[in-house]
């Protein structure tokens, strides 16, 4: 089922003549398209990253409900429902879009060249969506949430120490991701490494059961892990740190989310930190800056955070060097 929420400003605002606006006056249209969080977490208070980015929209000058009217589509985590949430964007004709992840920014990329796209998104370039980080040559900037492929590479090496036998590492993602250039860089890194990259991936819709299916099956096979940057995977944090615990996988996280929860490992990359720099990219554009002058942000510093206290609810020992290396551990 297609879900949206659509919240205009109220009519009297309409014929503002407020002096700090530019003339003539009018209410700014934003889209957030989402393959799999429910609309009433893409707001100010069902979200703290969304929190975030309209707090920082609004010290920028746009104001939900005042100089700003915001429609919400969700996707439901169904992957067959994307491409149709993706043509509703487009229809409803907004100024700018927030899109996120790789998936969903393709299929709106492919709908319109004219409207401009901030996206949150693994890797631009491997996904055709633009042929520079620094200067975007189409309609598209946004987030570049993974540094560069060769991340993977060094979270493996440190999976190796964690689970020195192993002959296989697990991506935990979806089918979509999977099969797309990021899952083709996950597989180059594994594979590089002289290991094999086991499934099988999460199938839609993305909810409880066809993760425990997915994770049960993996953990008869390895217990590496790799979680990926999938949103769905991001819509399911709590479950999947107590599916690894579970089954006593050394599992590493791309975002510090999962190791503030609980998860075993991961790089330090602060989602709200993501959101906010995303709000000033939507505010530069609805002031009527160029997508080609907003270069790609990406995260270029990683920290690797540790938890001792997961890996002591799962039984996993830890090599001291590696917690050495480490920039913080949580205790």
């Amino acid at each position: 089922m297609r879900r949206r929420r659509f919240i205009a400003a109220g009519a009297a605002f309409l014929g503002s003549t407020r002096a700090a606006r530019p003339q003539p006056w009018r209410a700014r249209k934003l889209a957030i398209a989402h393959p799999d969080r429910p609309v009433a977490r893409l707001t100010r208070e069902g979200s703290p990253y969304f929190a975030t980015f309209f707090k920082e929209l609004a010290s920028r000058g746009f104001v939900e409900g005042d100089n700003l009217v915001v429609n919400r589509f969700d996707g439901g985590g169904i992957a067959e429902t994307y491409k149709t949430i993706a043509k509703d964007v487009v229809d409803w004709h907004p100024d700018v879009i927030l899109a996120v992840s790789d998936r969903m920014t393709k299929l709106l990329k492919d709908l319109t060249a004219d409207i401009p796209i901030i996206a949150l998104t693994s890797d631009p370039i491997a996904y055709g969506l633009s042929n520079s980080l620094s200067n975007p040559d189409g309609n598209i900037t946004g987030i570049m949430v993974n540094s560069s492929s060769a991340i993977f590479e060094k979270r493996i090496e440190f999976l190796r120490e964690i689970v020195p036998g192993t002959g296989g590492i697990y991506q935990l993602t979806s089918r979509t991701l999977w099969e797309s250039p990021l899952g083709s860089s996950v597989r180059s890194a594994v594979e590089g490494a002289g290991l094999q990259l086991i499934g099988p991936p999460v199938e839609s819709p993305h909810r409880e059961p066809q993760y425990r299916a997915a994770v049960a099956s993996a953990a008869q096979q390895t217990g590496a892990a790799l979680v990926t940057t999938a949103v769905e995977n991001l819509n399911n944090v709590d479950l999947i740190i107590a599916l690894m615990r579970q089954y006593r996988i050394a599992a590493f996280y791309p975002l510090r989310e999962y190791v503030d929860k609980g998860g075993l490992i991961g790089h330090d990359i602060d989602v709200n930190d993501l959101f906010r720099h995303v709000g000033q990219q939507v505010a530069a554009v609805l002031k009527g800056d160029a997508v080609r002058t907003i270069p790609f942000y990406q995260p270029l510093r990683l920290k690797l955070v540790i938890n001792l206290a997961s890996a002591a609810a799962a039984g996993i020992d830890l090599p001291g060097s590696l917690i050495a290396r480490a920039d913080e551990v949580i205790e």
